[in-house]
């Protein structure tokens, strides 16, 4: 049976850069997408979860742009996952501290945090 290797990045939290430059790429095969960066900012005019191909005259069309998720613990802290900028330009990584590795399983990505050991 062959092995199989799973490449992951390993992350370090305070590597800021490193959550904003690595990007992820998955496509449809009909010319839809989602891509982002490992830290779930959108860093890129054509970062997205959902980019429909649609017919012409409409073409590829931005259907679902980011996804805020939040994890509630035992007791009842909320831990934000993921990224965001806001208005003013600031850049907020809610989960950056907690997010240990990134990898591509099946040509999908997949984010692995550690929250409370």
């Amino acid at each position: 049976m062959a092995t199989v290797i799973r490449p992951t990045l390993n992350l370090e939290p305070s590597n800021n850069e490193q959550l904003l430059t690595r990007e992820w790429l998955v496509t449809n095969g009909l010319g839809g997408y989602a891509s982002g960066t490992v830290s779930n900012v959108a860093t890129r005019r054509y970062h997205g979860l959902l980019i429909a191909a649609l017919p012409a005259p409409f073409g590829r069309t931005l259907m679902l742009a980011h996804l805020s998720e939040q994890i509630r613990l035992a007791d009842n802290d909320v831990v934000r996952l993921g990224g965001e900028e806001d208005s003013a330009g600031t850049l907020q990584l809610y989960g950056a501290e907690y997010l240990t590795d990134f990898w591509l399983e099946m040509g999908l990505p997949v984010w692995r945090y550690e929250i409370q050991g």
